[in-house]
């Protein structure tokens, strides 16, 4: 039995040698020990990018951008990147050399000590027996090997003389809730590193971060241009996903279901509040407070809840459009908002929000078949009249039993029709209902998409905002001039105040 070990463990090494992803999940237990590893698609997502530009660094090729990762706290990120990368590289070349940096010391040293551990491990020497440590150059901050490999620790406002990378690790150059002071710091301590790269047209840069504020280092590097690819992987499958074909990876509208469940996401946004959340899970930083649509104006309810099934009983729903008719996920997508008058209250529930890439038929097949889902016979559909909407509208009324109303194109900027409707929001008089709800694959109930888009300052897509402003304007604004009487059956003119 024992005579077989070696041969397994050469295979091993050699599938480790191959994919960082493998490497990866077979060092887990002296990453984290103690612990079972779920590993879901963005851990073998964020290894495969890695692996490329790491690969290329060792050839000594010419780098095609720097990289920037952006995931929500909890998604290993720091394991894959500071921790399991620096160690794997020297399987593949072990004179590669690693500048790795992190907000603090402390931070630093810890993921440095824990890229040793698997180094120095019983495992790590089986697999991989050339590798031998320098007796002379192995502390907690900088350790090397026979061949002349090098991982050097580093952290914000510290100069790392003398050294020059193959790669350099930038981990979480900020703290929580950074100052102005800690972030123009962090910036300028991005810039000082690209004086310590072997090559400045082979050595890459990686950052690997969660979103803080809009010009934490993200936001600088983005800013200041060169070739950067930007990897945006936010908990909730937002407009802030990147690439966008990364949208097609999201299982039921989540990054990944079991690190980051509905629950768990809902605990962090009552924990951090939603300006934080929106930052840290969303990857969507916006200035405090929010854009035009402040966090704190936000009201919401759950669909579960007793009392809030008793609010909405019995209330007309109406749904409103913006339709774009692709299946390619680099276009804005179409949407769809279902909203709820109550005439009493003076409030709109906002029940449903999806956002969907479908071609022309399917989107004439599922709006007609979303509305007899959750509408009735006396529901309206509101569709947005710019550009392919317009023919949407004009098919609908003639083909369909839905009633279409006839509904104006819009004269003023996207922001000047939020800005419009903002009272009704700042009132109370919105209340957006969260629930976990899908249909034929598209998710009905994503109120984060919705909030996001409203609070956030410039969010890249607006197909659910606009529909919002399109249900807020006809149901609230139409009814406060008196142009808007809901449709309604005889047994309902008492509580809709219809004489």
């Amino acid at each position: 039995m024992n005579s077989e070990l070696p041969d397994i463990t050469a295979l091993k090494a050699e599938k480790s040698r191959r994919s960082f992803h493998f490497f990866f999940k077979e060092f887990w237990e002296i990453m984290s020990p103690g612990t079972f590893l779920i590993d879901n698609w963005h851990i073998k997502y964020l290894c495969d990018e890695l692996q490329d530009v790491a690969t290329r660094a060792m050839s000594g090729k010419p780098k095609k951008y720097d990289v920037i990762i952006n995931v929500p706290p909890g998604s290993s990120k720091s394991s894959i990147a500071s921790v399991a990368l620096p160690a794997w590289m020297w399987t593949v070349s072990a004179s590669a050399k690693v500048i790795a940096g992190s907000n603090a010391q402390p931070l630093a040293l810890n993921l440095s000590v824990k890229a040793r551990d698997i180094i120095q491990s019983e495992k790590y020497k089986l697999m991989f027996p050339a590798i031998i440590m320098k007796e002379d150059v192995n502390n907690k901050s900088q350790y090397g090997n026979i061949h002349g490999g090098m991982r050097i620790s580093t952290s914000v406002g510290s100069s790392v003389i003398g050294h020059h990378a193959h790669l350099i690790i930038i981990d979480d150059p900020l703290p929580l809730n950074p100052s102005t002071v800690a972030i123009d710091n962090a910036n300028m301590w991005l810039d000082s590193l690209s004086t310590r790269k072997v090559d400045k047209d082979v050595t890459p840069l990686i950052l690997i971060m969660q979103r803080l504020a809009e010009n934490d280092t993200t936001g600088y590097m983005l800013g200041r241009g060169g070739k950067v690819h930007h990897i945006c992987l936010p908990a909730i499958a937002t407009s802030e996903v990147s690439p966008p074909e990364a949208l097609e990876l999201y299982k039921d509208n989540l990054l990944d279901p079991h690190r980051l469940s509905f629950e768990i996401l809902e605990d962090a946004r009552s924990q951090l509040g939603s300006a934080n959340y929106e930052a840290q899970f969303l990857q969507s930083p916006s200035p405090a407070g929010g854009g035009i649509i402040k966090h704190n104006w936000i009201r919401k309810m759950h669909g579960a809840d007793e009392v809030t099934q008793k609010l909405i009983e019995g209330l007309p729903v109406h749904f409103f459009v913006d339709g774009a008719y692709t299946e390619d996920k680099t276009n804005d997508p179409s949407a769809i908002l279902a909203a709820a008058y109550d005439v009493k209250s003076n409030s709109i529930y906002v029940l449903k929000a999806a956002e969907f890439w479908m071609e022309w038929n399917e989107i004439v097949k599922f709006i007609q078949d979303v509305v007899k889902r959750y509408g009735s016979s006396i529901s309206k559909v509101y569709i947005e009249p710019k550009a392919n909407g317009l023919s949407l509208q004009q098919y609908l009324k003639k083909h369909s039993p839905l009633n279409i109303p006839r509904t104006k194109s819009p004269k003023i900027s996207k922001d000047e029709r939020l800005n419009a409707v903002s009272p009704f929001i700042e009132g109370g008089k919105v209340i957006f209902i969260e629930g976990h709800d899908s249909y034929k694959g598209v998710v009905m109930s994503n109120m984060q998409e919705v909030i996001h888009e409203i609070t956030h300052q410039k969010p890249k897509r607006y197909g659910v905002r606009d529909t919002l402003v399109m249900a807020i304007d006809e149901l609230m604004s139409n009814m406060n001039k008196g142009r808007y009487i809901p449709r309604s059956n005889p047994n309902d003119k008492k509580r809709y105040n219809i004489r």
